[in-house]
């Protein structure tokens, strides 16, 4: 709620922390990848916030559908997006078949769009799922595209 904590160094600090305590006592072992250069730039209360909820809506489905043992985080600043890649081993899944059998991809999707974000869910059958949540959070120079 503090001010002080709508940063994005703050965000993806406490996105991992949570991950971590979330899977604790879980099958699910969770790493996450945080690069020292993430910045203080302000962010938009809303804006964290959906991030947030996207994020944490997409860990609860590694845990309660997709039967994984592992989850990777990845959280990257670059050219004023802040990109949260969330990857598991589990057993994968239709995501059309998904989004039309419940609301949890179309909660993420909608977040994600109402504060100018992208959803981008890659999956299938076996191959587990990766799932790329993308804000804008200004302009800065923290790194190049790859």
């Amino acid at each position: 709620v503090s001010p002080r904590n709508d940063t994005v160094r703050s965000l993806s600090h406490y996105i991992c922390k949570y991950a971590e305590e979330f899977f604790a006592g879980t099958p699910v072992v969770s790493y996450c990848e945080l690069p020292d250069d993430l910045s203080d730039r302000p962010i938009e209360p809303q804006s964290r916030h959906q991030m947030f909820l996207a994020v944490k809506e997409s860990l609860h489905n590694v845990l309660k559908h997709g039967q994984a043992t592992r989850v990777d985080l990845v959280i990257e600043q670059r050219k004023g997006v802040l990109r949260v890649d969330v990857r598991d081993n589990g057993k994968g899944f239709d995501p059309v078949a998904a989004q039309a059998q419940g609301d949890g991809l179309r909660n993420m999707q909608e977040r994600m769009k109402a504060v100018g974000g992208t959803l981008t869910i890659e999956s299938c059958a076996g191959a587990g799922s990766h799932v790329v949540f993308s804000i804008p959070v200004g302009e800065g120079d923290h790194g190049e595209e790859q």
